[in-house]
């Protein structure tokens, strides 16, 4: 009877949860709902049972983390109300920012419910595909930011629901400058890179070519002339972000702004190429953003090596940012998250920020053995499959002594790495 309830609720959960995502859509960006899994897996190579996972994620969908693109909204939209410039629509909008204010309020920053719904649904899949095994010994490394933390638990909700025994977890909260989850924090070539790096000039170059095609803000003032070009650029970026984070919250039609779907798709492009550039797998500067994940990926590999030493095997969990799932992704070699090119205009063709890391974001390595002691392992991104950077064993399955190797003499991990 209780497996009975369990599944109807599952049932029910999903199908909201699919509602919703329906509200949300790819031009979202970094703010996309975590899209549901619909391929099934690829079984494993037969005599192979999966042993051990070692993962990391991003939190779950969460409130704006701070009041200033609305703020930005509002304040502009009074100065143009006091100018007796707002039309209807202007006045509408305003009225939906200040509602939007209200229901974010004393939550900036924090994990949604959305996002709650959306770990307790990774860890149940997780634990229903590759068994309970793989979960009774937990080691775990938290950022200390409450969404983060509070993604963990529910992750481990998740879990609980469906595991028949406790779990023994060892959790380590990490300060919010450390090198393994943050850092994108703590490596200095990187932060002078994200202050100073020629990707700014590019970026603020394509920004403002695009924000010209743009011109659905003149919907709110009775003359849009008399709003400077500064101004109007401002409210329309701080619009899309208010408009790409409302379902997270959620806050749909009564309080989201109205975007058609060509301007969600060009001030998609502003974000997309801005987190490319900055995260993502730009060649422009040496790609030191992406080389600033080498010591999470030097952590995967030992922790790695030591379970596979052990007789009982457990999960490695990590729960961080999209800063770190974006450089990780790419430093993988994931063929979805690490295309390289110079021509800003071609990175919305052949990059998507939302396939790399939509709210709850996820990196997986599963490892399989077999009663010889062979040992595969084949990884996941936002629980789909995909490929390492060489050769399969057999798709998705792959030797670890291989990636394993390829890894360490491709990042010069060698003298760091001890079994």
């Amino acid at each position: 009877m209780k497996h009975c309830l369990l599944l109807i609720f599952f049932v029910i959960s999903v199908s909201l949860y699919s509602q919703r995502y329906e509200k949300s859509n790819d031009m979202c960006g970094t703010y996309m709902l975590y899209p549901l899994p619909v391929k099934r897996q690829t079984p494993a190579p037969e005599g192979y049972k999966p042993l051990f996972l070692n993962h990391i994620g991003r939190h779950g969908s969460r409130f704006p983390v701070s009041d200033a693109d609305l703020n930005t909204v509002e304040t502009i939209l009074m100065m143009q109300k006091q100018a007796d410039n707002l039309s209807d629509s202007g006045d509408d909008l305003l009225l939906k920012i200040k509602d939007f204010y209200l229901k974010c309020d004393g939550k900036w920053g924090q994990l949604s419910s959305v996002g709650a719904e959306q770990q307790q649904g990774i860890g149940e899949r997780l634990v229903s595909q590759y068994g309970s095994n793989l979960f009774v010994n937990i080691r775990s490394w938290v950022d200390p930011q409450k969404r983060c933390a509070d993604s963990y638990v529910h992750f481990l909700n998740g879990i609980r629901q469906v595991m028949p025994v406790q779990l023994i977890i060892n959790r380590t909260d990490m300060e919010r400058e450390n090198d393994l989850l943050n850092f994108f924090l703590t490596d200095k070539l990187y932060q002078n890179f994200k202050k100073e790096g020629i990707w700014i000039s590019n970026y603020e170059k394509y920004k403002k070519d695009i924000l010209s095609q743009i011109h659905f803000i003149d919907r709110y003032f009775k003359s849009s002339e008399s709003v400077s070009e500064k101004v109007a650029n401002e409210l329309s970026m701080a619009l899309y972000n208010i408009w790409a984070i409302a379902p997270d919250i959620p806050v749909f039609e009564d309080s989201r702004p109205l975007l058609d779907d060509k301007d969600q798709m060009l001030l998609w492009k502003i974000q997309n190429v801005r987190q490319y550039l900055e995260k993502g797998p730009s060649p422009i500067a040496d790609m030191v953003q992406v080389y600033a994940a080498r010591p999470l990926l030097k952590n995967f590999i030992e922790t790695s090596d030591q379970n596979l030493l052990k007789t009982s095997y457990g999960a490695f969990l990590r729960f961080s940012h999209a800063e770190a799932i974006i450089p990780f992704a790419a430093l993988l070699r994931i063929p979805q998250a690490s295309v390289s090119t110079t021509i800003t205009e071609d990175i919305s063709l052949v990059w998507h920020d939302y396939v790399v890391s939509p709210m709850a974001a996820n990196i997986i390595w599963v490892f399989y053995k077999n009663s010889n002691g062979h040992i595969l392992v084949k990884m996941l991104l936002n629980e789909q499959e995909v490929a390492f950077p060489l050769p399969a064993w057999s798709f998705p399955y792959y030797e670890w002594e291989k990636v394993r190797s390829y890894y360490i003499r491709n990042y010069n991990l060698d003298n760091k790495l001890k079994r």
